[in-house]
């Protein structure tokens, strides 16, 4: 049953639509042969059950399974569920843009983020990809690296500061976040976001609302997103200006704040004169001159200059942010961790002498702080799922034979165009056959045993994790991200030892990304900071 503000919403748009959607996929059932949860195809199906804890129900759908089945999903569809390595390499890889981002997911997208690379697909996606390229080169990565250095290193003065004071218990969440953007506003945008001082609440107050907009729908939101699944994309857009959803709501108000920031960035960039000179490749540069650019395929409307701004500042912080929480936690979980990584940063300062700064190279070289972040990556799948629909009628292969419902041997998965698939990157990242027996452990170590190297398949752009997606449409700024990561957890470390406070017990809750918090609060992660002895 609908329950709720949103009833009128259903019958108004939603019931009327039945027809149509009944008439279009509920006689066509391509997947009846492949196992899956228990649960008969109905309206909701079985999608506000999975929604109500998403990694919960992946792993547990998983091991019941395996890494092919179906999903009863709303309006009497199936979803095709899929963390077999082979089959998601050809889905990312092999086929391209074969496999687009679904017009719900797309539509939300456009709301909080803008249409920029994130949203783009299709020759759209590739011309603003081959526009951005010059902004996350190698040249450019050096460059930042100073920036990110310098601008960490002050911040982590003035976490001592408030130490000294007798501030020791921090939310290692928000501040991993102010300390990613603070970072970022400097060597990305050269902008002084000032988040640490409280200056940029409000991009925060936003994450509040995007998480409470996605989080738990009702049944009544989730079958209007449903919906959205099989109408253009533009048509969600003129509903929604009409039927104002609370999500929705949630949503426009979280982008809108988001892309005032951007705007604000962007007009300050503008009154600066640098950023025109073509010898200037930072992202910031980049963007102003692709706005003002005279050639058609050389240019980005202003709509897609502010969408980038807003992607690259959303993920430059929140996700990061997200990301090295996780991290913090875990080695504050394992303290032999963290003196390891410490161990290894105090040798290579040793070598450099006290005043030489720490390079790329430096930080690359260090096999076990890269290590703890990929396991961290890993373990906890930030990004924990990417849903795709088919944009033809295809086959997709399978690493190993499955058995059907009907006890058939399976190799390959025939699909039709539209169908709905989601790639299960959380379960993908449990395989025994992929990460070893004890994949539901954390053990960094896995990523230096040289047997493990064997195994992999090359389906993410880094060391075969998919929290940065893969193949065309993989991260643009991964590179940026992993230095960022390697910058601020060595930096955090070289100044602190981490541990957690008595009885907390912190969860990871879904919602367009996978964060942790402390039971019962949003977006709060209690840990314990102690200055670390020379």
């Amino acid at each position: 049953m609908v329950k709720g503000q949103e009833l009128p919403l259903a019958l108004v748009v939603v019931i009327p639509s039945l027809l149509f959607i009944s008439f279009r996929l509920v006689f066509r059932r391509p997947l009846y042969f492949l196992p899956g949860p228990p649960g008969q195809r109905s309206l909701l199906g079985l999608e506000h059950d999975f929604e109500m804890d998403p990694i919960k129900r992946l792993h547990e759908w998983h091991n019941n399974h395996g890494v092919v089945y179906k999903l009863p999903g709303c309006f009497w569809t199936d979803i095709l569920v899929l963390s077999d390595p082979r089959a998601l390499q050809h889905i990312l890889h092999t086929s391209a843009y074969g496999y687009r981002k679904a017009n719900d997911q797309l539509f939300f997208t456009s709301m909080i983020l803008g249409k920029g690379l994130t949203f783009a697909e299709g020759a759209a996606h590739q011309k603003q990809r081959k526009l951005l390229n010059p902004a996350f080169s190698a040249t450019q990565l050096k460059r930042f690296l100073l920036l990110f250095q310098n601008s960490t290193t002050e911040l982590l003065k003035k976490v001592e500061e408030r130490m000294r004071n007798g501030e020791n218990r921090v939310d290692i969440l928000r501040l991993a976040s102010k300390l990613a953007l603070d970072a970022v506003g400097e060597s990305t945008f050269g902008h002084r976001f000032g988040a640490f001082d409280g200056e940029s609440d409000d991009l925060f107050t936003a994450n509040k609302i995007a998480f409470v907009a996605l989080r738990k729908p009702s049944q009544g939101n989730l079958l209007t997103r449903a919906l959205r699944r099989h109408i253009p994309i533009w048509l969600s857009e003129k509903l929604s200006s009409v039927f104002q959803t609370k999500d929705v709501q949630n949503a426009r108000s979280a982008g809108e704040v988001r892309r005032k920031k951007a705007r604000d960035i962007l007009s300050q960039a503008m009154q600066n004169g640098s950023v025109a000179d073509e010898k200037n490749k930072d992202i910031l540069s980049v963007l102003v001159r692709c706005n003002d650019a005279e050639e058609l395929k050389q240019r980005m409307t202003e709509e897609e200059v502010v969408a980038q701004t807003t992607s690259i500042m959303q993920a430059g912080h929140h996700v990061s942010g997200a990301t090295m929480a996780w991290l913090f936690y875990e080695l504050a979980k394992h303290p032999e961790d963290q003196e390891r990584i410490v161990d290894e940063i105090k040798t290579f300062r040793t070598k450099l002498g006290s005043i030489s700064k720490l390079t790329s190279s430096d930080y690359d070289a260090m096999p076990y702080l890269n290590a703890v972040i990929k396991e961290s990556l890993r373990f906890h799948s930030v990004i924990s799922l990417l849903n795709r629909e088919a944009t033809y009628d295809d086959s997709i292969p399978l690493t190993s034979p499955i058995v059907s419902t009907t006890g058939e041997n399976i190799t390959c998965i025939p699909v039709k165009k539209g169908q709905r698939i989601m790639l299960d990157v959380a379960s993908y990242h449990w395989l025994k056959d992929v990460w070893g027996s004890d994949a539901h452990q954390w053990n960094p170590s896995r990523f230096l045993d040289p047997e493990m190297k064997k195994k992999q398949t090359n389906i993410g752009v880094f060391s075969n994790i998919l929290t940065f997606s893969g193949g065309v449409q993989g991260c643009i700024g991964w590179r940026f991200a992993l230095m960022e990561t390697q910058i601020i957890v060595a930096g955090v470390l070289e100044r602190f030892e981490l541990s957690l406070p008595e009885g907390v017990e912190i969860v990871g809750v879904r919602t367009a990304i996978y964060v942790p918090m402390l039971e019962g609060k949003i977006e709060e992660v209690p840990l314990l900071l102690k200055l670390r002895r020379s």
